[in-house]
């Protein structure tokens, strides 16, 4: 499925980083399928100690990570489909490091966040998968800014490219 590139008008600036990292008319659903498995591939590797590994003080434990991506990935899925669908009701933003504090993940294991990404992972692609031209073109407000659903798609691949880079290069996984 391709989903031309939003236009800059279409998202706040902050997002354009993210919007950066994927190139231009790409199947969007099939690099959304990609991210999802080299995501767990690239977790699945990793012996405990790494999930619990942090590469500076302050910074997330691969496991935080984890939870930072499932969280945007439900957030800015929720967008989506609220966007897609006329809501015209002005969307929050999020403040991820609350919501890192507030996931209490000490009583999940390893395993129990992996399956919850591919799930919200799944299940974004499959509503992705059934939007519409029309509604991918129609725009929102999120976090303060306008906001079309195709540009969303465009943030969530964009996001998760960002942060395997981070993994890459930081983590030195």
């Amino acid at each position: 499925m391709t989903i031309a590139k939003p236009t800059n008008d279409e998202y706040g600036a902050f997002y354009q980083g993210y919007i950066d990292h994927v190139i231009e008319e790409v199947d969007i659903l099939e690099t959304l399928k990609n991210q999802r498995d080299e995501w767990v591939k690239c977790y699945e590797s990793l012996d405990e100690e790494k999930w619990n590994y942090a590469y500076a003080e302050g910074k997330w434990t691969m496991k935080q990570l984890l939870r930072h991506v499932i969280d945007t990935e439900r957030v800015f899925g929720y967008r989506a489909m609220c966007i897609s669908r006329g809501d015209q009701t002005p969307l929050p933003g999020f403040e991820q490091d609350d919501y890192i504090i507030g996931a209490e993940d000490d009583v999940n294991t390893s395993q129990d966040l992996l399956t919850e990404f591919i799930q919200v992972r799944n299940a974004n692609m499959s509503m992705i998968q059934n939007l519409t031209k029309n509604q991918l073109q129609k725009t929102g407000t999120a976090s303060g800014q306008k906001t079309s659903s195709r540009a969303i798609v465009y943030i969530l691949a964009g996001h998760m490219s960002h942060h395997m880079n981070i993994i890459k290069n930081r983590y030195n996984v």
